[in-house]
C-alpha cells in the first residue's frame, strides 16, 4: 500500500504539469512566442485620448491575454468578441504606432494620430448612388475650410456639416472601403462603407419560368430584405419569386405576364432602388425541322427553329436523355454531331428554362438530307439526297405522302424520282431493305391558277383584296366604286357598291351601298369580327361589311390607307385594327372597338408616332403576326421599296412598341436587286405588299422581280417561292409568270393559298403553296 508521504511528490508533479499546460493554452504568458493575428480594419485612425477605437476581423479569437499598445502605452480593453475589439485610446500625442501584444509577439495594427479630427461611425454603412448617409466624429470643422469626404477613395458630396456630424451624398463608386475625412493637414479614417450597385444579370432574355441570376455589389448587406421586380403590362412592375441567394447573387424565377423592359431591385431596409438591366422577353424555342432526322455515329444533324440563344450555356440540346455537344449555333440553327452514346429518341431543346420537344430522331444508317425542288406537280422529277440508299432502283421504295413514286436513278447518296399522279402535300418516305426514313420537310403540291380573268375591271392604278375564312376572295374595283366576290370555285359575283359605277357615302346592303374609292382605298378580313373591313380616304370613313354585304361605318379623323389586324387578347377579345394614317407622315395608327353589351360599340383612334412606313405607296399592305409584331415596307431609305422593317411588340396583352424596331429586318436599305439571304444580305426590288403566311413566315410581293418571296419572321431569312420574267403563265411554280403591274397580296386563313392582285393580267392569281 502507498502511504501519504509517497503520494505527495506525485501530487506536486501533477500540479506542475497542469500549470504548464494551462500556460500553453493561454498562449499569452510573458516571453512566449505565438502566431501573429492580422487585424483587417480599425477605426478611427485619429482622435483624442479617451476616444473609442474599434478593431475588426472575422473569427477574431485571441485565446488568452493580450494588450493593445499606443506608442508603448497600454489601452483599456472595453470589450472583446468574435469580430470586434473595443479599446479606449490612452494618453498620448502626435502620431504613434498601434500594436497587438501577445506574449513576446508584437503585431503592427497601424498608426493613430492624436488630433481633433476623428471619424467614428457612419449610418448606414452601405448605400446606392444618390443616397444620403450620416457621418459622426469630431473635429469636422477644425480646419479653415470645409473638409473633403471619400468613400473607398471616391469623393462624396457634403450636404451639411457640424463639428461632430456630417450628412453626405453618395456620388458613385464601387466596392467596400473606409470613409475618409480630410481637413487641412488632418486625415481621419473611419468604418468601412459598402457601395450598393447592380453589376449584371444572366440570362438577359427568356420568359415565364426562366431562372435569372442578378449580381449585386454589396448584396450581403441587404440579404433577406430584397424584392426583385421585372417589367409588367401597362408600365407596372411584377415582383419575382426568389429561388436562392449568396453574398453576391440573387436568383429569381420569372412569373407570367412579364414584358420586355427595365428591371430593378428594391432594398426594403433603406427603400433603395437599384436600377438593373433591360430584360427581353422571348417566346419559348421552336423546332421547325431536324435534318436528317435519322443518322449514325459521326454524322452532323442540323436543327432549324427559332428563339435559340447563341450565348454559351444558354441553349441545351438533348436526344432522349443524352445532352448533345453543340458544334455551331445561331438564333435559328443548331448543328450537333451524333456520338456513340446516342440512340433513338425525341429531340428536346431548352433555352434559359423554356423548353420544347421536337420530332423523333432515329439512330440508323439511312437518312434524307435534301429534296430538290421542294414543290411541284405530277410528272416533275425530284432529287432526294441522303445516305444509305440501295444502288438498285427496285430496292428503293419512295412514297410521296404515302403514294408510291417511280425511281429513275439510284446511288448510295442520291435518288431521282418522278412525282406521282395522285399527289398531295406531305413528307417523302424512302424504304430500303428493312429500314425506313422520312424527310424533315414536306414536299408540297404547288401550282398557280387564275381567278376572274376577263370578268374583273381592275384598272391600272391601285386596288386591294381580302380573303375570308371560307376562301372567298373580295376584290376592290377602284374606278367603279364596288367590290366583287370570287367564291372557292372561281365564280365571280357583285358583292357591294353601285352597279353603275356611282360614287358616294351611303350604308345599306349590297348594291344599295355607295363607296368613293381611290388608289389608296383598302380591304381586309377582320377574323375576330368576321367582317370585311374597308378604308375610304375620300369619305374619311372606315366601313365594316358583314359577309352578307350589310354595311356600317365610322367617320375617321384623317384619311386611312391599308389595314391589318392585331390578334385578340384577354383584355381586347375583338383585337385592334391597324391602318396607315395617310395625312400624318404615313404613321401607323389604330382603331379600337369594344362591345358595350347593349348593342352599341365604343371606339377610339390611336396614333403610334414611332411606327411609320414608306410614303412611296401609302396603301402598301403590311402584316401583323400572332405576337403583335408588325412588318412593312421600310421608311426613309434611299431604297425604301426594297427593305422590310420589323416593329417589335413589347407586350403580350396590347400593342406596345416603344420605339423597338429592326429597320433592316430583311432586304437592303441602300441597294435594290434580287438575292436570297439573311437580313441585309437579301435583296428586293419594289415591294408591293407583305402578308402573314404562318407563324414562321411572311410573304412579300416583290413586284420588280416578278417574284413571290418568303421571309422567316424571326431572323429575316429570305427565300424565293417563284420568280420568272414578266408575263402570264399558270401551272408549275417554276414556270409561273405575273405581269409588271401587281398591287396587292393576301393569304388564306389556313396559309395554303396566296393571292396576288395582277392588274396587268386583269385577274387574281391563286398560288397553292401546299
Amino acid at each position: 500500500m502507498i502511504n501519504k508521504e509517497q503520494l505527495y511528490p506525485i501530487f506536486l508533479l501533477m500540479i506542475f504539469l497542469m500549470t504548464l499546460m494551462g500556460c500553453r493554452k493561454e498562449g499569452g504568458s510573458a516571453g512566449q512566442t505565438v502566431e501573429p493575428i492580422i487585424i483587417n480594419h480599425y477605426y478611427p485612425n485619429s482622435g483624442r485620448p479617451g476616444s473609442i477605437l474599434t478593431l475588426e476581423r472575422e473569427d477574431l479569437d485571441l485565446g488568452g491575454s493580450f494588450a493593445i499598445e499606443f506608442g508603448g502605452a497600454k489601452a483599456e480593453i472595453i470589450s472583446r468578441g468574435n469580430h470586434q475589439i473595443l479599446v479606449r485610446v490612452p494618453e498620448g500625442a502626435g502620431k504613434v504606432a498601434v500594436f497587438l501584444v501577445q506574449g513576446s509577439t508584437r503585431t503592427s495594427i497601424g498608426d493613430f494620430t492624436y488630433q481633433p479630427l476623428s471619424v467614428t461611425t457612419i449610418e448606414p454603412n452601405y448605400a446606392i448612388k444618390g443616397k444620403q448617409i450620416k457621418v459622426k466624429g469630431t473635429g469636422f470643422t477644425s480646419g479653415t475650410q470645409l473638409p473633403e469626404v471619400f468613400l473607398n477613395d471616391s469623393i462624396a458630396k457634403i450636404i451639411s456639416v457640424t463639428d461632430t456630424v456630417m450628412y453626405i451624398e453618395v456620388m458613385g463608386g464601387s466596392g467596400r472601403g473606409p470613409v475618409k475625412v480630410v481637413s487641412g493637414n488632418q486625415e481621419g479614417i473611419g468604418p468601412n462603407f459598402q457601395f450598393l450597385r447592380y453589376l449584371d444579370m444572366k440570362p438577359k432574355s427568356g420568359g415565364p419560368g426562366t431562372l435569372v441570376d442578378i449580381k449585386i455589389d454589396g448584396l450581403n448587406y441587404i440579404k433577406g430584405a430584397v424584392v426583385v421586380n421585372f417589367s409588367g403590362p401597362f408600365g407596372q412592375f411584377i415582383p419575382c419569386p426568389i429561388q436562392g441567394q449568396t453574398d453576391s447573387t440573387i436568383q429569381v424565377k420569372l412569373p407570367e405576364n412579364i414584358v420586355t423592359g427595365p428591371t430593378y431591385t428594391l432594398d426594403t431596409k433603406s427603400n433603395s432602388k437599384l436600377d438593373g438591366g433591360i430584360f427581353t422577353v422571348v417566346p419559348p424555342p421552336k423546332i421547325f425541322s431536324i435534318s436528317p432526322n435519322s443518322a449514325f455515329e459521326g454524322q452532323e444533324i442540323m436543327i432549324e427553329g427559332s428563339y435559340f440563344s447563341p450565348i454559351p450555356g444558354e441553349t441545351k440540346v438533348y436526344i432522349d436523355t443524352v445532352l448533345m455537344p453543340i458544334k455551331r449555333i445561331d438564333e435559328t440553327k443548331i448543328a450537333i454531331q451524333i456520338h456513340k452514346a446516342v440512340r433513338s429518341g425525341l429531340v428536346r431543346i431548352e433555352v434559359n428554362g423554356q423548353k420544347v420537344t421536337g420530332p423523333l430522331f432515329t439512330y440508323q444508317k439511312l437518312g434524307i438530307t435534301k429534296i430538290s425542288p421542294e414543290n411541284g406537280i405530277p410528272g416533275n422529277e425530284v432529287d432526294i439526297e441522303g445516305f444509305g440508299f440501295s444502288l438498285t432502283n427496285t430496292e428503293n421504295r419512295v412514297l410521296f405522302n404515302g403514294v408510291p413514286a417511280e425511281v429513275i436513278q439510284s446511288s448510295a447518296g442520291k435518288l431521282r424520282v418522278r412525282v406521282p399522279n395522285a399527289l398531295s402535300s406531305g413528307p417523302i418516305t424512302v424504304q430500303t431493305n428493312t429500314m425506313s426514313t422520312t424527310s424533315a420537310e414536306p414536299f408540297n403540291y404547288a401550282y398557280s391558277s387564275s381567278l376572274g380573268r376577263g370578268q374583273l375591271r381592275l384598272g391600272t392604278n391601285g386596288g386591294s383584296m381580302a380573303v375570308d375564312n371560307q376562301g372567298n376572295v373580295y376584290v376592290l374595283e377602284v374606278d367603279h366604286h364596288c367590290i366583287k366576290k370570287i367564291d372557292p370555285n372561281g365564280t365571280v359575283s357583285h358583292f357591294a357598291g353601285s352597279l353603275n359605277s356611282q360614287s358616294g357615302l351611303r350604308n345599306g346592303k349590297g348594291n344599295e351601298i355607295l363607296f368613293n374609292f381611290d388608289k389608296n382605298s383598302a380591304l381586309g378580313f377582320d377574323k375576330a369580327r368576321n367582317v370585311i373591313a374597308v378604308t375610304e380616304p375620300q369619305n374619311l370613313a372606315y366601313r365594316q361589311l358583314t359577309l352578307d354585304a350589310v354595311s356600317s361605318s365610322w367617320t375617321t379623323p384623317k384619311p386611312l390607307g391599308s389595314i391589318a389586324f392585331y390578334p385578340p387578347t384577354n383584355s381586347w377579345p375583338d383585337g385592334w385594327v391597324f391602318y396607315n394614317l395617310l395625312s400624318n407622315n404615313n404613321n401607323l395608327s389604330a382603331l379600337v372597338t369594344f362591345d358595350n353589351g347593349d348593342g352599341t360599340f365604343w371606339y377610339e383612334f390611336f396614333s403610334y408616332s414611332t411606327i411609320k412606313f414608306s410614303n412611296a405607296y401609302p396603301n402598301i399592305r403590311f402584316a401583323i403576326d400572332q405576337l403583335g409584331n408588325i412588318y412593312g415596307q421600310g421608311l426613309n431609305f434611299a431604297f425604301n421599296k426594297s427593305v422590310i422593317t420589323k416593329f417589335i411588340n413589347q407586350n403580350t396583352d396590347y400593342p406596345a412598341f416603344l420605339g423597338g424596331s429592326n429597320p433592316n429586318f430583311a432586304g437592303n436599305s441602300t441597294q435594290a436587286g434580287y438575292k436570297d439571304g439573311v437580313g441585309a444580305a437579301a435583296l428586293f426590288n419594289n415591294i408591293k405588299g407583305v402578308a402573314l403566311l404562318n407563324e414562321q413566315h411572311i410573304v412579300v410581293l416583290d413586284a420588280g422581280n416578278f417574284a413571290l418571296r418568303r421571309v422567316n419572321n424571326d431572323n429575316g431569312e429570305v427565300s424565293t417561292i417563284f420568280k420568272n420574267d414578266a408575263g402570264y403563265a399558270d401551272g408549275d411554280l417554276r414556270h409561273t409568270k405575273v405581269s409588271n403591274n401587281v398591287n396587292d397580296i393576301a393569304v388564306s386563313v389556313d396559309g395554303r393559298f396566296c393571292y396576288i392582285l395582277d392588274n396587268g393580267n386583269s385577274c387574281v392569281r391563286k398560288i397553292q403553296l401546299r
